[in-house]
């Protein structure tokens, strides 16, 4: 459905990608195929270095109108919805965090802390969502300091699988309370 245009490599500038008139487009939330709807401004994702010169994808995403879910944009191949940067950027974030701090890490890819926070987010989330729930069977309850004012959070980890199961703000009984809940009462009795 893309179709390469204006590729050639220059510094400071990149490759984009245009979309081609009369193909259709699925809705993001129903996968019904639909026309273009209107012709959006372009937008720009990071992606990995070239010869460790930052590079930037930029594409105009076409807006279908799904009868069902309205005006949404259709979701691209390359990024998450609402990223701005590219999956392949992200991976090798990951990577370099997992390596090492957020501040570390943001001067390493040259992106801000503000903008390597939410791709540790999003890596988390996706992480979580594709985690089996099952209730470890010993946990471990620590408290942690967060900063340099005297913060504190609450770690629920699992000691058998070495994960970490919560976190909440907080060192008191109602920061622990909260873990209870997120387990049903059976696997609690067990």
């Amino acid at each position: 459905m893309w179709k390469e245009g204006n590729s050639m490599f220059f510094i400071n500038e990149s490759t984009s990608g245009r979309f081609i008139e009369g193909v259709r487009w699925p809705c993001p939330e129903c996968d019904e195929m639909l026309s273009i709807y209107d012709n959006p401004l372009e937008r720009v994702w990071r992606d990995s270095d070239t010869c460790q010169f930052k590079t930037f994808l930029h594409a105009r995403v076409p807006r279908v109108r799904c009868p069902v879910h309205g005006v949404k944009q259709v979701r691209v191949a390359w990024a998450e919805e609402r990223s701005r940067f590219t999956a392949l950027f992200e991976r090798l974030a990951i990577d370099v965090m997992r390596a090492c701090d957020i501040l570390s890490a943001s001067g390493i890819l040259r992106i801000s802390w503000d903008e390597a926070w939410p791709i540790m987010e999003r890596a988390v989330e996706r992480g979580l969502k594709a985690k089996k729930k099952q209730p470890p069977k010993q946990i471990g309850v620590d408290e942690k300091t967060a900063g340099r004012e005297h913060d504190y959070v609450t770690v629920v980890c699992d000691l058998e699988r070495a994960t970490v199961e919560y976190v909440r703000d907080d060192r008191k009984k109602e920061s622990l309370d909260g873990y209870f809940t997120t387990i049903s009462k059976k696997a609690r009795e067990v």
